[in-house]
C-alpha cells in the first residue's frame, strides 16, 4: 500500500474511432479543395487550415457522425472526471493542421474549459505524438518560480510527458494545460484537426447563462 495521495491528478482521456481509415480520405479530400492562399504557415513544416476556427463539421453531411461522437465523448470527459451534468458543449472553434517537419511551442487554449485533438492522419512509426507539460514546471508557471533541478526525475517531478497516439484517436483535455510538440521531417503529414469547447449553459447556485457562437 502506498503512504502517499496524489491530489488533484488532471485527467486526459482517449476516445477511439475504428472507421479511420474511411474519415482520413474524407478529411484530405476537403483539405485538397481548400484555397491553398487561406492556408496558414506559423512555423515551416507546418499548416493550418481553418486557422480561424471556423471548420464547421455540421456543414459536411459527411461528418455528422464524427461531429456528433466527438460532441458525446466530450459530455462524457466532463462528467466522468468533472462531474458536469444535465449541459451539452459546444465547440467552439474548430481547425486542422499539417505537419511535415515542424514545431509547436508549449502553449495552452483560452476561453475555453476542454480542448481536444482527433488525429486524422497518423502514423506511430514516423509521427510525434503530444507533449503535455507540468502545470508546477517553470514552462507552465506565469509567476515566479525556483526550480531546484533535481538530480532523480520522478512521476511528479518530472516537466513534461509524451502521450503516444494512433489515427483515430481523440485526446481530450483540460485546456489550461500546456501542450506542443516537436516533428521529425517525413514526407507524409501528421495531420490532426484540434478543438475547443464550453458548455452551453453555465448554472451557479443563483444565477445562470447560456453560451453560443457568434
Amino acid at each position: 500500500m502506498k503512504n502517499y495521495v496524489d491530489l488533484f491528478p488532471v485527467p486526459i482521456a482517449r476516445y477511439h474511432r475504428d472507421d479511420n481509415e474511411d474519415l482520413r480520405i474524407k478529411f484530405l479530400t476537403i483539405l485538397d479543395q481548400y484555397a491553398k492562399e487561406r492556408a496558414y504557415c506559423e512555423t515551416p513544416g507546418l499548416i493550418h487550415f481553418f486557422q480561424n476556427g471556423d471548420l464547421d463539421l455540421r456543414q459536411y453531411e459527411q461528418f455528422h457522425d464524427l461531429h456528433r461522437w466527438i460532441l458525446s465523448s466530450v459530455k462524457d470527459y466532463g462528467e466522468k472526471f468533472f462531474g458536469i451534468t444535465e449541459t451539452e458543449f459546444l465547440d467552439l472553434n474548430v481547425w486542422i493542421n499539417a505537419n511535415i517537419g515542424g514545431f509547436q511551442h508549449p502553449h495552452n487554449h483560452g476561453n475555453s474549459l476542454f480542448s481536444a485533438t482527433y488525429y486524422i492522419q497518423f502514423d506511430s512509426e514516423i509521427h510525434s505524438g503530444l507533449e503535455f507539460h507540468n502545470p508546477r514546471s517553470p514552462s507552465s508557471l506565469f509567476k515566479p518560480y525556483l526550480d531546484v533541478n533535481g538530480s532523480k526525475e520522478t512521476e511528479h517531478s518530472k516537466h513534461k510527458h509524451l502521450i503516444p497516439v494512433s489515427q483515430g484517436d481523440l485526446l481530450i483535455w483540460p485546456s489550461e494545460l500546456m501542450h506542443g510538440y516537436d516533428q521529425q521531417k517525413v514526407a507524409v503529414p501528421r495531420v490532426s484537426m484540434s478543438m475547443n469547447f464550453l458548455p452551453e449553459t453555465v448554472k451557479s447556485h443563483v444565477y445562470g447563462f447560456k453560451i453560443s457562437k457568434l
